[in-house]
């Protein structure tokens, strides 16, 4: 399901590369790809015929004490289902949050990072890895950073939000 990550990969500007490990020698991250994770886990739960899922529905309103579940389908419509479990994987602004944040003694917290960031992709070469897989890659610099995980190696472009709208103008 994923690809063993045992150390970081530094990259220095100089080129040279240094590795610093997670753990012990058998001790590893794993380097998951999210589109298989999500593969996965559709085929798991459709195994099941308790279980339902509902595509191109948005989650309006959720009720936690009585597991009513509010959406609205892509054409507009609103279904209310009622369910033994709700779990809270809908994102950032989070319906099934608020909702516990209604709850006494919940404790919850939102803070917004001066930094974003893009993902780019390097192709694989002749069907290998573009650089050592078994290494999360990392490119650390004074005013941002870039990580690249062993898959079809997908990085990340970590910045300042500043750095960014700079970028942009020119």
């Amino acid at each position: 399901m994923g690809i063993p990550m045992r150390a970081r990969m530094i990259h220095s500007v100089k080129g040279r590369k240094s590795s610093i490990p997670y753990g012990k020698q058998h001790q590893y991250i794993l380097s998951v790809d999210r589109a298989n994770l999500n593969k996965e886990l559709l085929n798991a739960a459709a195994k099941y015929s308790n279980v339902k899922m509902h595509f191109e529905h948005k989650l309006r309103d959720c009720n936690v004490d009585s597991g009513t579940i509010t959406f609205q389908t892509n054409m507009g419509d609103v279904l209310e289902k009622q369910t033994d479990l709700i779990v809270g994987c809908d994102g950032a602004f989070s319906v099934v949050r608020k909702q516990f944040m209604r709850k006494s003694r919940f404790n919850y917290s939102h803070v917004y990072i001066p930094h974003g960031y893009k993902e780019l992709t390097i192709p694989p070469r002749k069907g290998e890895f573009a650089m050592e897989p078994n290494y999360l890659h990392i490119w650390p610099r004074n005013t941002f950073m870039m990580i690249a995980l062993p898959n079809l190696f997908s990085c990340t472009s970590l910045h300042s939000l500043q750095l960014i709208h700079i970028l942009l103008k020119d």
